[in-house]
């Protein structure tokens, strides 16, 4: 006679089996926040990809994954993006889906960890298309708390023919004009391909720090600047350019801010645009204090410091906090090239509106003279100020600044400034949101970093919107 599950295993099964069937049902409602709590902060979250013989990547690390997130953070940073709007994968209008499981079973345990194996049939419909996606995961579930929580999750999709663009790869206006991901795409000739490194890709991952308000100083009417002490500083590993998502101490808001502060300096600094209504404007002008605990995750965002070449830098605004990021490594970089006869020059130029704008000039000047092959300028928009210059910064930026083209353009400012870039840049994409204002903006614009788009091969037509089918030869996950 076959063997008979004992009450506990029956116990454990429907556990699990309550939960998942729970964590599918708040994914599909939306509500994101409480889909969040199923997961362990340490939780890993692995989609791998197919590679060219069919056969499933094994490692995250040096392999193409449809999706990978070493903890907790990459998730939240997934649904911030989507509840701000700032995922070109779920802007209007947005997805309906529903989510099944079946055929749940316990492949054993661990303690009180259970290692669960189910089959899943995901229903999507979006621009009057109805899509299917079927496959298995493979879950790990912590049964120690209150509540269960995935500690790891693996899902394999065994239709892996992506129909729409997933998350930050392209925008609408960008598929309207025909570009295309490579994934996505079939060449027909031989043909160069830029593909531009992430934050994953550069090793960095993101995890969730808590630390102490340790500095604040209000540089203007419209700017405060304020640091964050965390122990161990040696554990936020970041690239200079790269951004954190800060809970605005309070509140239930998180909101996005570049560091302004280098990577291999002991202080975490950012600079804030105050707002009128902005949930973080409000905490800095009337409620912070020294002393007082603060919490945020990241690192995350590809704008960030590249290869070395000539360089132009654009900074609007507090948009000038990435860019300041960027100068303290270039420092020791600068130094070892002018020992050995090269140079790399870099010009920094610095646009705001008006006089209360102005910020971070000393900062500026302190990189003058360790920095010989650091120039710099700056200009207002409105007249009257005591910037040397009126207007924007298009009009001083010289055609020795561009290097005939032959220069790497580093753009940080409104959402405006993704439109006029000077002839001769190319634009790159950045994940985080392209102002540093605390108020939660509409659908930005990305900023520019140094990103050509791709385009198809120039001996085939070029359609409005990506094929249906993706090419087994490339597997970036965009």
């Amino acid at each position: 006679m076959a063997e008979l599950m004992s009450i506990e295993d029956i116990q454990v099964l429907e556990t699990v089996r309550a939960f998942l069937h729970r964590e599918a049902r708040l994914l599909d409602d939306r509500d994101f926040d409480a889909w969040i709590e199923c997961y362990h902060p340490d939780a890993e979250y692995w989609m791998p990809s197919w590679d060219d013989d069919h056969e499933l990547t094994t490692d995250p690390q040096t392999e193409i994954s449809l999706i990978y997130y070493a903890n907790r953070g990459g998730l939240e940073d997934r649904v911030f993006r989507i509840k701000t709007d700032r995922s070109s994968a779920t802007s209007l209008p947005e997805p309906r889906h529903s989510h099944n499981l079946s055929d749940i079973e316990v492949l054993g345990r661990d303690g009180d960890t259970v290692h669960v194996r189910c089959n899943r049939l995901t229903g999507y419909f979006r621009y009057n298309n109805d899509m299917y996606y079927w496959g298995c995961a493979v879950v790990d579930i912590d049964l120690s708390g209150d509540k269960p929580q995935i500690t790891k999750k693996k899902v394999v999709l065994k239709n892996d023919c992506i129909h729409q663009v997933i998350d930050d790869a392209m925008t609408e206006d960008e598929l309207e004009k025909g570009y295309l991901p490579t994934c996505q795409s079939t060449p027909e000739s031989d043909m160069s391909i830029n593909i531009p490194s992430t934050s994953e890709v550069a090793k960095t991952s993101a995890v969730t720090f808590n630390g102490e308000v340790d500095m604040i100083e209000r540089h203007s009417d419209s700017t405060i600047y304020f640091g964050i002490e965390i122990p161990d500083r040696e554990e936020l590993a970041f690239l200079p350019g790269q951004y954190v998502n800060i809970k605005v101490p309070g509140t239930d808001e998180i909101h996005s801010y570049s560091m302004s502060s280098g990577p291999d300096t002991d202080e975490t600094t950012f600079m804030v645009r105050i707002s009128e209504k902005g949930a973080m404007s409000e905490y800095l002008r009337d409620r912070a204090q020294e002393g007082e605990e603060i919490e945020f995750s990241g690192p995350f965002g590809s704008f960030f410091l590249r290869e070395l070449k000539r360089r132009l830098l654009l900074a609007g605004g507090t948009g000038l906090a990435p860019l300041l990021s960027i100068l303290a490594p270039l420092l020791s970089i600068l130094e070892k090239l002018a020992d050995s006869g090269t140079d790399q020059p870099v010009h920094l130029i610095y646009g705001v509106t008006r006089e209360a704008d102005i910020v971070g000039l000393d900062l500026l000047k302190g990189y003058e003279d360790p920095l010989s092959d650091f120039t710099w300028d700056y200009i207002a928009s409105e007249e009257g100020t005591s910037a040397p210059h009126t207007g924007y910064v298009t009009q001083i930026t010289e055609p020795e600044h561009l290097n005939e083209g032959d220069v790497d353009i580093y753009l940080w400012g409104p959402p405006p400034w993704s439109t006029p870039c000077p002839p001769g840049s190319t634009r790159r994409r950045s994940t985080p949101p392209t102002s540093t204002s605390s108020a939660s903006p509409p659908r930005p614009r990305p900023a520019a970093t140094t990103r050509p788009a791709l385009r198809s091969p120039p001996t085939r037509s070029t359609p409005a919107r990506p094929p249906r089918r993706r090419s087994r030869p490339w597997r970036p996950a965009c």
